[in-house]
C-alpha cells in the first residue's frame, strides 16, 4: 500500500503538501464542467438528486472533453483569485470591547 505524502511540522500537525498547479487546474476544470452538467440537467427538468452520481461524472467528462478551453479559462481565473486571497493576514490583538469589559467587571464580585 502506498503511503500519502506527507508533511511533519514540530508541533505534531501532519498536513499534505499542495497539488501541483496542473492537477489544480484539472481538478476545478472537473468541478466546473460537473455544475454546469448539473445545471443543463436541470434546465431540462430533471431533478439532481434522482440522477445517478455515474450519469453525472459521465456528463461531466463529456462537456469537458468538448469545452476544455472555455473550463481551463474559467478555472484559471478561480485558481488566481483563491492564490490573491490565499495571502495570510497578520494577527490582530483580540481586546475585548469597552461595552463587554465592562459588563465582565460588573458580573465578577
Amino acid at each position: 500500500m502506498a503511503q500519502a505524502d506527507h508533511r511533519a511540522y514540530p508541533n505534531g500537525v501532519r498536513m499534505q503538501r499542495r497539488m501541483n498547479l496542473q492537477a489544480q487546474l484539472i481538478t476545478l476544470a472537473r468541478f466546473i464542467a460537473k455544475s454546469h452538467a448539473r445545471a443543463a440537467l436541470k434546465e431540462q427538468g430533471i431533478r439532481i438528486q434522482y440522477v445517478e452520481p455515474r450519469q453525472l461524472h459521465l456528463a461531466a467528462e463529456a462537456l469537458l472533453r468538448e469545452r476544455w478551453g472555455e473550463f481551463a479559462s474559467e478555472a484559471q481565473a478561480m485558481l488566481a483569485k483563491i492564490e490573491a486571497n490565499s495571502v495570510r493576514k497578520p494577527a490582530r490583538k483580540r481586546t475585548l470591547s469597552a461595552n463587554n469589559a465592562a459588563a465582565i467587571k460588573e458580573t465578577q464580585p
